[in-house]
């Protein structure tokens, strides 16, 4: 169910007075007619519905009823979105998930009905309070993960956890709303590798990187990045553009809350840290476990988990490879190295360090003397540099415009850094180094654009393969 907007959402019938009175909110009808409901006042929408409040003619229950707006009438994709939801909320049956009701379609109208909730989101309650006390906070994580695990024993991730899909009723009630971007794990044609599904700010970062094997470790991580956003009020990455936040995900560890925050314990920055590690691999390995860690805080009992990662995590220091021959045999090179006086300075960088974010406005330019870096672009990653000589940075450094991706090290790394005025000096210097740097860069455009109708043929064989399965379904139906 969507957010509620209008009055009506705060009114709750109760006895034959109050169904009276609700009986007048239906008289005024939208021009939509759905069999045996009588709709009354929009509750909200969103990009593909809208949610109305309805009154069930045979029941006389007040209900919602979320419709596909018409002009979708002829998306298979958003029809089959909602028929997916459907379908999810008949399956998984749990007091912190709404209550779905019933479902059809009439002409061009397709729709589903389920409980009518009174309240509001946690996003609209985070809106006027900026962040809760962290009991409370504790508590309503508490019931959006039994939710989930109940979700998560018949096989369907939710992909989208966030404030604005959990919704807290005024009687005290906590459910987890909005399963549209649902994966059911026993439906192969639900994951498209290199598809981004969820909204950037509270996505995981294998999701962030388009993996295709997301599973419930992922609704988990979300759940994490809710739950900071609960007890600071802020979120991680938060006032950042969609690919930097994407990459930020993929390449960086979350800040700890207690820097926005100091009064909040340590346990529960232990647990945030658990739900919201990068590495997948060393995150909360199922909601149940974060079921009791949280249970035990809120018992005032240490976190389990956290710790017994920490004891299990080795970091392997690895020597930087050393200069290449070929580099010192290269007299262009070389010069650049070994003759700048002190107009270049020699790096060192373990694996996995980031030498620079994609918009970043620093101009200097890199030259690769051994080791590996990779190019990242909104977390993705679209290029790898390994050969001794590669210059990296340049384009930024040369046009003086902010950095087009991101570059991280794969392995430990020997490099060079040269100031943009000193590169450009080299470039005036020696003009054979204009030449290699002018194949090196029509070299790395013509793999990223055979990389690019790659890609791009194998998005047009999935559309062909989906087309002909849909057909078959069709037929098999007729």
């Amino acid at each position: 169910m969507e957010l509620e907007k209008t009055p009506l959402a705060t009114t709750t019938p109760a006895d034959t007075a109050q169904r009276t009175d609700i009986n007048t909110e239906f008289d005024n009808l939208p021009a939509i007619e759905i069999p045996n409901y009588r709709l009354g006042h929009e509750l909200g929408r969103g990009g593909m519905s809208v949610v109305y409040s309805a009154l069930s003619e045979k029941s006389g229950e007040k209900v919602a009823v979320k419709v596909l707006y018409p002009y979708y009438a002829s998306n298979t994709d958003l029809i089959n979105r909602l028929h997916r939801e459907v379908e999810v909320l008949r399956k998984v049956q749990h007091p912190n998930i709404v209550r779905y009701l019933d479902s059809g379609q009439r002409r061009s109208c397709t729709y589903y009905v389920m409980e009518f909730l009174s309240g509001e989101s946690l996003e609209q309650r985070l809106e006027r309070e900026r962040r809760l006390p962290e009991a409370e906070a504790c508590r309503v994580i508490l019931a959006v993960a039994r939710g989930l695990a109940e979700a998560h024993r018949h096989g369907i991730f939710h992909r989208d956890v966030k404030p604005g899909n959990i919704f807290l009723t005024k009687d005290g009630q906590i459910k987890l709303m909005d399963f549209g971007l649902a994966k059911d794990e026993t439906d192969p044609y639900q994951t498209q590798l290199g598809l981004v599904i969820g909204t950037p700010l509270y996505l995981a970062p294998e999701q962030a990187r388009g993996e295709s094997n997301i599973d419930g470790r992922a609704d988990i991580y979300a759940l994490g990045i809710t739950l900071f956003h609960c007890v600071t009020g802020h979120i991680p990455f938060e006032n950042l553009s969609v690919p930097l936040i994407l990459t930020k995900k993929t390449v960086s560890v979350i800040p700890s809350p207690k820097e926005i925050n100091p009064q909040l314990s340590d346990n529960i920055v232990e647990i945030v840290a658990g739900m919201c590690e990068r590495d997948v691999e060393l995150r909360y390995p199922d909601v149940e476990i974060l079921i009791e860690d949280i249970e035990g805080h809120l018992a005032g009992q240490p976190a389990v988990w956290r710790n017994q990662v920490i004891k299990r995590r080795t970091v392997t220091m690895r020597p930087v490879p050393p200069v290449a021959s070929s580099i010192l045999a290269d007299p262009i090179l070389k010069s650049v190295i070994m003759d700048s006086r002190g107009l270049t300075e020699t790096l060192d960088f373990p694996a996995d360090h980031v030498i620079f974010f994609e918009g970043d406005q620093s101009k200097d330019v890199y030259l690769l003397i051994s080791g590996e870096v990779e190019a990242l672009k909104a977390g993705i990653r679209i290029a790898t540099l390994d050969t001794p000589g590669t210059f990296f940075g340049e384009m930024s450094g040369l046009l003086g415009s902010p950095r087009s991706t991101t570059i991280r090290t794969r392995a430990a790394t020997h490099a060079v850094r040269i100031d943009q005025e000193t590169f450009a000096n080299f470039l005036k210097t020696f003009p054979a180094l204009n030449y290699q740097l002018a194949v090196m860069l029509a070299e790395r455009l013509q793999k990223t654009t055979e990389n690019y109708y790659g890609l791009r043929s194998r998005f047009r064989s999935l559309v062909r393969h989906f087309t002909a399965v849909q057909a078959l379904l069709r037929e098999r139906e007729d």
